[in-house]
């Protein structure tokens, strides 16, 4: 029998029990422990499994990494259709994440003192779903443009200066989201060891 990861384990043991007795209110420090083993998402060896999911800001990340064009400016159809392929994956992601915390018949009942806490990340973690499906769109419908502008230098140039700030717009975007969970205390060790620069300041510069 393969090992799982402690944290696997805990978020699997916390959702037999809430899909056994339906919604119910966890303690505060059962309902931290279900978030984080839920926004690490499954580690281990289970991880290796297709049907696994990641963690969010490994997720993040990941999509960050298909901006290499831009960064600067997308010239090329192919570029983008790239990453409105890694965005259509991860957007689905971050909703899985959302989906686990805060709705479905594994919904659960925050404890009263952290109410305010489970309705941001809950916020939160649509804001980043809807910025990640805008730019798989935003890609989509660019990469068409740029493929019918070709032939046309200033018309492919003013193309892909428009879809490429759009998307950095919402880069923008996940990023602020990112940057308010990780100023919840208690939420920051999901971000340990991020490739997000902007998070690396975020978390020395004390989350203020």
């Amino acid at each position: 029998m393969s090992k799982r990861s402690p944290a696997l384990m805990a978020l699997v043991l916390v959702l037999l029990i809430l899909s056994s007795c339906g919604p119910r209110t966890l303690s505060p420090q059962a309902y931290q422990e279900f978030v984080i083993s839920s926004l690490q998402g499954d580690t281990g060896e289970a991880s290796q499994k297709s049907s696994s999911l990641p963690g969010l800001v490994p997720a993040v990340e990941r999509l960050f990494a298909s901006f290499y064009c831009a960064e600067s400016v997308c010239t090329m159809p192919s570029e983008l259709s790239y990453l409105s392929e890694v965005a259509d994956f991860e957007s689905s992601v971050v909703e899985e994440h959302r989906s686990r915390i805060c709705e479905g018949k594994r919904k659960i009942r925050p404890p009263q003192e952290l109410a305010a806490d489970h309705e941001k990340i809950c916020k939160l973690l649509a804001m980043i779903r809807s910025s990640i499906e805008a730019i798989q769109i935003t890609s989509q419908v660019g990469a068409q443009l740029l493929a019918q502008s070709m032939g046309d230098p200033e018309t492919l140039k003013r193309t892909a200066e428009n879809y490429s700030r759009k998307i950095m717009e919402q880069k923008s975007r996940i990023v602020e989201a990112l940057r308010q969970i990780q100023r919840i205390p208690w939420l920051k060790m999901i971000f340990n060891d991020t490739k997000i620069p902007e998070l690396n300041e975020q978390g020395a510069g004390g989350g203020n």
